[in-house]
């Protein structure tokens, strides 16, 4: 018992902060996959390497990375080059598992610097 009161009363006292450090982290690995995605997407105009960008929702907490370039006819083709196998060239998927271990620890990194800070 002793220690989920100390649980409570850390996420009490760091909690806001805390939560901030944690979307300041996330809005940080949000740029390094994009930087990652785009240094991997195949480049014929540059249109779908240009369209590769973060979406935050509302509060923060989640940010959605699009590729949504259309094409003439204005049907978006970043899905297509993604997943198809007839094309093969995944640019999205590939640079999340090149950096997702550097982002969890940048997360932690950064929590862990929050909590030291404001003891």
């Amino acid at each position: 018992m002793a220690r989920a009161m100390n649980v409570r009363r850390i996420l009490e006292q760091y909690g806001e902060r805390a939560a901030t450090a944690a979307k300041e982290a996330l809005a940080d690995n949000a740029e390094t996959l994009i930087e990652e995605a785009r240094s991997r997407v195949p480049v014929r105009t540059g249109r779908l390497r240009d369209s590769i960008r973060a979406l935050p929702s509302a509060n923060g907490t989640r940010i959605k990375i699009v590729a949504d370039a259309k094409n003439e006819q204005g049907q978006a083709y970043g899905a297509v080059v993604e997943y198809s196998p007839k094309i093969n060239e995944p640019f999205l998927y590939p640079a999340f598992y090149a950096k997702h271990e550097e982002m969890i620890e940048h997360v932690k990194e950064k929590l862990k610097l929050e909590l030291r800070r404001n003891r």
